[in-house]
């Protein structure tokens, strides 16, 4: 049963990237299969009629199509310009697009052809079946035109930040990031198209692409390591690692920005809770790393909210992983959670960040006490003595506790630590 969910799963993927296509086509069949069957074309037409009708609908056609080429044209070139250059390509794979095209050439050349079957005679008049070209040339203008309404409202889809990013994310693969890996130089990073539209969405300020931006990368990240699995070599550690480097580029542009950064922790710790369901631990030692130095640039740019963020994640992270601390490399990352915590402690107490202090005081007591002590002693004993001497020390003239008390604070935690 896993295997056929599996399956079921990995046939989904090709389903979900061109099921817009495929509505497209669905959606084209069945209006022609409508439009042939429907007797709506009167049987005897008058030559002239014919004639003013089929011109009338070839000139519309071709005026149409002109319309529609340069209008995208625009739309591509206006979304190239506010997001990337690369989304030109996503583009030119535009199925309902080419198939626009292809429709409405059929149509003009089959109207003309249909134009010139037409003949005087005495009576001016010709009898006109189902499939008369005059009748398969009207009814494949019907099909042109609602072909037209469709690729508009797909296009108009298209043309969402959202839909953008998720139709650039079907190209991260695991076999484009081992491409890209093994050649640099003949394959392009498959998150970067994406990651342009994340940067200048940062750079217009705009929080909710930026956030679907780094949304849509997660899901493909957790994706892949949920049916790509398993990994040969280390090739979970070359995808962890590319999305690493882009995500330090992010936080080095957007030190200030309190929403991004909070947001790249998040998205960070997400993937390490997935790497600790899989037991893909270099994917979380990765992510808990980046977590981690976050915490400390929170802490030496005296930034509250960006530390108070990343206690937090490295708090989820490791009361996960202490699950699996059978796992050496999970036992080891626990241990280093426990250790950075107290370490950060001191730290933030020389800055005088009393909010982070807290979040670390409360972060490290839920951490120490879900830990099994046979595992952890040396460490518990070693964060322990760290926050005791933090609490026998001087008060920093600095803090002033808005909340609590210093000597309340000394009581929680000794209580929660069991001291």
């Amino acid at each position: 049963m896993h295997n056929i969910g599996l399956r079921l799963a990995k046939l989904r993927f090709p389903i979900n990237q061109h099921i817009s296509f495929l509505i497209y086509i669905l959606l084209l069949i069945i209006v022609a299969i409508v439009s042939f069957a429907a007797n709506f074309f009167p049987p005897i037409v008058s030559t002239d009629s014919a004639r003013y009708m089929l011109s009338a609908l070839v000139q519309s056609e071709a005026a149409i199509l002109a319309i529609v080429v340069t209008l995208s044209l625009v739309a591509v070139q206006l979304t190239a310009t506010s997001f990337s250059p690369r989304l030109i390509h996503l583009f030119q794979r535009t199925g309902s697009f080419w198939l626009l095209l292809v429709i409405y050439i059929i149509s003009i050349f089959y109207g003309l052809y249909a134009l010139n079957q037409i003949i005087d005679n005495s009576s001016r008049s010709i009898i006109v079946d189902i499939w008369n070209p005059i009748s398969i040339s009207f009814r494949l203008g019907i099909v042109a035109f609602i072909a037209l309404v469709i690729h508009i409202w797909n296009t108009l889809e298209l043309l969402k930040p959202s839909t953008i990013m998720k139709k650039l994310s079907y190209d991260i693969t695991m076999k484009s990031i081992k491409s890209y890996q093994d050649n640099p130089r003949n394959y392009k990073d498959p998150f970067t198209p994406i990651m342009d539209i994340v940067t200048s969405s940062l750079d217009r300020n705009d929080q909710t692409t930026f956030s679907e931006g780094l949304y849509t990368i997660r899901e493909r990240i957790i994706y892949i390591f949920e049916y790509d699995t398993p990994f040969e070599d280390n090739e979970q550690l070359n995808i962890i690692n590319i999305l690493n480097k882009h995500f330090n580029n992010f936080r080095e542009v957007s030190e200030i920005n309190n929403y991004a950064v909070g947001e790249l922790i998040l998205e960070m710790w997400i993937i390490g809770e997935k790497a600790i369901e899989k037991q893909l631990d270099y994917v979380f030692e990765v992510s808990f790393e980046y977590i981690n130095d976050s915490l400390n640039r929170g802490i030496e740019y005296a930034n509250d909210i960006i530390a108070e963020s990343a206690v937090f994640g490295i708090e989820v992270l490791a009361s996960k992983a202490i699950i699996n601390v059978t796992n050496e490399n999970f036992k080891k990352i626990v241990s280093s959670a426990i250790e950075n915590l107290a370490n950060s402690a001191t730290k933030a107490n020389e800055k005088a960040l009393e909010n982070t202090l807290f979040f670390i005081y409360r972060s490290l007591a839920e951490i120490i006490m879900e830990a099994p002590r046979d595992h952890f002693n040396d460490d518990v004993t070693t964060a322990i003595d760290c926050l005791e001497s933090l609490i026998k020390a001087d008060p920093n003239p600095k803090m002033k506790f808005k909340e609590i008390s210093k000597e309340h604070m000394k009581y929680e935690c000794k209580r929660s630590l069991g001291i």
